[in-house]
């Protein structure tokens, strides 16, 4: 055969093959495009990258290769034996070829006997390994929540007051969270008026956390101990930090 009319009955031969087998890697794939919130844009370059490199390999498979082939493209120097099992493999001759494949083609011969079953077989195993996975695995979190290092504490009073009262009733709140110092490492409190009745702002930083409780127990001794003031209203929150 010239070297041109190889290539053609090559690709024309191995182009389904190697087309479904780069789109079941591509369907693996794409779904990633769709995660959303910061594991999605972290996540996004991987498959992207792969989905662009498997299309790439895809093109260079079934059109430049073939192209360059029929260019450069020279006659092999293959062995006798080498001869003999190719021989074998088109005129089905099982015997001569290697033990691989005589493996194999006895393997697919009971498939291809029962394909219905392997096909039933095949999709159960599928959905019987989902379904065992998200019964039984190990539920990592890829960014778990933090213990957080901050606290926010905002003082919230319904009538207009003047600085003088103000600074008095920031001093209460300050009084019963020093309460917990040994926990706290730096300590920030700021009186003025502030958006929807803010009068005070304080923010805690806390020691390393291998030296104190983990921070929802410091939350609520800090709410329990200034629930108890009349006329205000006290939110304390941790302080999520932004991460990406």
């Amino acid at each position: 055969m010239d070297k041109v009319e190889v290539f053609c009955t090559s690709v024309h031969d191995m182009f389904y093959p190697v087309l479904s087998s780069t789109l079941t890697k591509l369907a693996v794939f794409f779904p990633l495009l769709l995660w959303p919130d910061k594991v999605g844009k972290f996540m996004q370059y991987i498959p992207i990258t792969i989905i662009l490199t498997l299309t790439g390999s895809l093109i260079m498979a079934l059109v430049f290769i073939p192209t360059l082939g029929a260019i450069f493209g020279k006659p092999s120097i293959t062995s006798k034996k080498e001869i003999i099992r190719m021989s074998a493999i088109e005129s089905g001759e099982v015997k001569n070829t290697g033990l691989i494949i005589r493996t194999y083609v006895r393997m697919l011969e009971k498939v291809l006997d029962h394909p219905k079953k392997f096909v039933c077989v095949v999709v159960c195993v599928l959905f019987l390994s989902s379904i065992l996975y998200f019964t039984f695995g190990p539920r990592l979190k890829f960014f778990p929540n933090v213990d957080s290092d901050n606290i926010l504490i905002s003082v919230k009073v319904k009538e207009s007051l003047s600085a003088k009262e103000r600074d008095l009733i920031l001093k209460k709140v300050e009084e019963r969270i020093l309460g917990i110092e040994k926990e706290i490492y730096v300590f920030y409190a700021q009186s003025g008026k502030f958006s929807d009745n803010v009068i005070a702002k304080i923010q805690l930083e806390l020691v390393d956390w291998r030296c104190r409780r983990k921070a929802k127990q410091i939350l609520n001794d800090i709410r329990s101990s200034v629930q108890n003031i009349k006329g205000v209203i006290i939110r304390a929150d941790e302080k999520q930090e932004k991460r990406g």
